[in-house]
């Protein structure tokens, strides 16, 4: 027994305080090695989140950096109108770069011929994120810009505006009233948007040249773009500065909402480090449980003699609090420390394979990790130390730890609560909280229920076994309560594991159907009904791999319930675009793939209009919530004096990150056939087959030919980014569950050594106290895999459906893999952890106690 009544006793006279006394009983217990396991514990928890949270921290502000180059910058407010010059003004003056452009649809002309153009005029520094690659030919690759934009006078222009002109690098075209002088061809735009100017080819141009050409004025139909860039802190003040300023004209553009196909892959990212993060936390917490308890269990005679020195019980667990709280601030600081030099090393060695650099971690993860630290203290030491307080002088001549009792659930409802409040810390998302909170809380309680049932029914089955099954049986079943524990330790760190495992297949599985190698890099508009079979001709005899072609009837919203449609909507969406351009309208007898009707009913195949039915239109379900529709709204469109009535029969997802051809309005069959309208078709163009575009492009004049295999490549570049992202934390999730599981089987070490010492002493032999154990550690294992499965997916079930946006799928490879495993790993940590128990002599283990 140590000597820690004696220094508390006579420190009583000197009337000393409790935190005096926390302290000299912080260096006591460190010198005696007591507080050896506890300590790591801390550490190891403190250093797991804090590594999950720097790397988190660092990938997640890489992949915005990279996000960011998709638009140019990191921000962009988006006007019809010009934007007052003193937000330019305020953006320099706050540390940003600020670059100005003007976009508008202009007819180009050349000796050759006219072409409509989407002309871009740019100011100095475009673009700020991101590069613009420029050349002289397009068989060479371009160079990029390096800041560098047309001079006054000067125009560059893309392929397919060189060709439809008839001309050359060195020729003259006419912008409006000005001459310009074709100087460079554009190859690689970082910020090519989505809208209706992005169909047409591309021309830039000096933003000081735009009032000589006299195309822009008062009235016309243009879009204002203001980019930002600097740092985060700076960008998200000029942000808070700026959004009280804006009308409904304008739009505040960060990545997500410029390049939603860029946005859903960023979201799922961050939701997937934010759940590995918080499985760090869950691992930690139980490592704090786990050695917390053991250091209890170790602290009930020294705390019965204290009791029987006259000191009370709350001023007794008063002084252990206070030691837990220094050792706390202590192992805090150690084990952020331990994980910021352990991430920076990880990354410095896996730099190499990142697409980008990544930038360094802010002073959140320090935060995060030291607080996370004393949260964890707070929530799961406290059980323990609560149940000191009912030690009595008799305890220590019984030598057993006083079981919860029901007022000290309340006791355990605060590990609970520590544990939310965490989770929200890390994740800030109250959905993530509840359905991952609830998802825990059901795997522990079904957990236990199955864990105690399942012993109590093998226990009348002992006596049937042979002698090694049946001392292990009994012996977990006699030991239950600390079995418990034990098996919800295991079940929980595997759970983590296969749970981040789970959702990291499903997410990279769902980008590469989302992003095949083959998905469609080009766009065809424009095709003419009398060139459809000419078309698809070209196309299969050169054979290239294309979509079927969909009729496109391009009409206008005018009227909503018998009302103009900008009296109708709410007053936020009367600048949407959907309002200020004429939508395409499609017609198909099948629900297309990849989108989902989320309220009403799709038409039968057979569907067959009645002559004086309005016609049933199916809408984007994301239009209708900003335009404010809902099935049975009367709708209207126009099309060169011909009107489209119809009423909103149903409501659909579109998953517009495939890049294929979606719509926002979708007709049955023969409603619109006899409107005018044009195809669409996607293909994709393999590098070997980009020489025969120029010819599609000579082939048919009129044809709009958009390319996309740039944004294409940047955003695999970004799911690239995001692929390593989720590898890297897999990888340090895995780390930590194996040290936890060791740590683990550590805590169940004094209860080991005197089983085995008295297996021992009853004669028993080394290889059979070792058979014995490895039997328990077996049905530890097992028991333990198979509820980490079944909470796994529980867990992915309420997540999948909540968070993530996947369809959820029961996974028979995990029920037959994950249980073997862990009795794989649980036994072997099990043995390896536990081999002291033949190592210490039996009559000093039994005196220890």
């Amino acid at each position: 027994m140590s000597r820690i009544p004696n220094a508390i006793d006579s420190g009583r006279a000197q009337r000393p305080s409790s935190w005096w006394l926390a302290t000299r009983l912080l260096l006591r217990e460190w010198r005696s090695g007591d507080l050896n396991l506890l300590a790591s514990a801390l550490i190891l928890a403190v250093m797991t989140v804090a590594i999950t949270a720097f790397v988190a921290d660092r990938l997640q502000k890489g992949m915005e950096q990279q996000a960011a180059q998709l638009m140019g910058g990191d921000l962009v407010i988006q006007s019809p109108r010009a934007l007052p010059e003193d937000w330019l003004e305020d953006a320099k003056n706050q540390n940003l770069q600020a670059a100005p452009q003007l976009e508008f649809a202009s007819m180009l002309a050349s000796d050759n011929g006219f072409q409509l153009a989407a002309v871009k005029a740019i100011s100095q520094g475009y673009p700020l994120k991101g590069e613009l690659l420029i050349g002289q030919s397009a068989d060479v690759l371009g160079q990029s810009s390096q800041g560098q934009i047309p001079l006054s006078g000067e125009v560059w222009v893309d392929l397919r505006l060189l060709s439809a002109l008839g001309v050359t690098l060195g020729d003259e075209v006419e912008i409006g009233q000005k001459l310009f002088t074709v100087t460079r061809l554009i190859q690689q735009e970082p910020d090519r948007g989505g809208g209706f100017m992005s169909f047409n080819p591309r021309a830039m141009i000096n933003l000081a040249d735009v009032p000589a050409t006299g195309v822009v004025q008062p009235g016309s139909r243009v879009t204002w773009r203001l980019m930002l860039a600097g740092a985060l802190v700076d960008i998200e003040r000029y942000k808070s500065s700026i959004k009280p300023r804006l009308e409904s004209a304008h739009r505040l553009l960060d990545v997500r909402e410029d390049r939603p196909s860029v946005g859903s892959a960023l979201d799922r990212a961050q939701r997937y480090l934010q759940l590995t993060s918080i499985g760090a936390v869950i691992l930690s917490g139980v490592a704090v449980a786990l050695a917390a308890a053991r250091f209890a269990r170790r602290r009930v005679d020294s705390i019965a003699v204290l009791s029987g020195f006259g000191h009370s019980p709350r001023f007794v667990t008063g002084i252990y609090s206070r030691l837990l709280l220094s050792l706390g601030l202590v192992t805090a600081l150690i084990g952020a420390s331990l994980g910021y030099l352990l991430q920076s090393i990880a990354v410095s060695l896996f730099q190499s394979s990142l697409p980008v650099s990544l930038p360094p971690a802010g002073w959140q993860p320090w935060l995060l990790a030291m607080g996370t630290g004393q949260l964890l203290l707070l929530g799961f030491a406290r059980a323990p130390l609560q149940q000191l307080q009912q030690v009595s002088p008799m305890r220590i001549l019984r030598r057993d730890l006083v079981p919860a009792s029901a007022s000290s659930l309340s006791t355990y409802g605060l590990a609970l609560f520590a544990l939310v409040a965490l989770v929200y810390w890390y994740s800030q998302d109250w959905r993530l909280t509840l359905w991952l909170s609830l998802g825990l809380i059901v795997v522990v309680v079904v957990s236990s229920l199955l864990t105690l049932g399942l012993l109590k029914l093998l226990h009348p089955l002992e006596s049937k076994l042979p002698v090694k099954p049946r001392l292990a049986l009994r012996s977990l079943y006699s030991h239950r309560k600390t079995a418990l524990p034990q098996v919800l330790a295991f079940a929980l760190v595997l759970l983590v594991v296969a749970l981040v495992s789970i959702v990291r297949n499903d997410l990279l599985d769902s980008w590469q159907q989302q992003l095949p190698i083959t998905a469609p890099n080009h766009f065809a508009l424009n095709i003419q009904l009398h060139e459809q079979q000419a078309f698809e001709q070209a196309l299969d005899q050169a054979e290239i791999k294309h979509s079927p072609l969909y009729p496109i009837v391009r009409a206008r919203l005018t009227l909503i319930n018998h009302q103009t449609a900008l009296e109708q909507v709410p007053e936020k969406a009367r600048e949407d675009n959907a309002l200020q351009r004429e939508l395409n309208l499609t017609w198909r007898s099948a629900l297309p793939d990849d989108n989902k009707v989320v309220a009403g009913q799709w038409w039968p195949e057979d569907y067959q209009a009645s002559p004086n039915a309005l016609t049933p239109l199916s809408i984007e379900a994301a239009l209708a919530e900003r335009l404010g529709l809902s099935l049975g709204d009367h709708l209207v469109f126009e099309l060169a004096g011909q009107k489209i009535e119809g009423v909103v029969h149903n409501l659909r997802t579109v998953n517009w990150d495939n890049f294929q051809p979606n719509f926002y309005v979708i007709t049955p069959p023969k409603v619109l056939e006899s409107m005018p309208q044009t195809l669409l078709a996607s293909f994709y163009l393999a590098p070997e087959q980009r020489p025969q575009l120029a010819q599609l492009v000579r082939q048919f004049p009129s044809v709009s030919l958009l390319d996309i295999g740039q944004i294409l490549q940047q955003v695999r570049q970004i799911l690239q980014q995001v692929t390593l992202a989720i590898e890297v934390m897999l990888m340090f999730t895995l780390f930590c569950g194996v040290v936890l599981l060791l740590a683990a089987v550590k805590n169940s070490l004094d209860e080991r050594l005197r089983e085995g010492a008295l297996y021992r002493t009853l004669g028993a032999s080394g290889r059979m106290i070792r058979q014995i154990q490895g039997l328990e550690f077996v049905c530890l294992g097992l028991l333990s895999g198979v509820l980490a499965v079944l909470g796994s997916e529980i867990t992915a079930f309420l997540l999948y459906r909540q968070l993530f946006d996947l369809d959820y799928s029961l996974s028979f490879t995990h029920w037959l893999l994950l249980p073997l495993i862990s009795v794989a790993i649980i036994t072997t940590a099990g043995l390896w952890g536990t081999k002291e128990v033949l190592k210490r002599p039996p009559l000093q283990v039994l005196r220890a106690r």
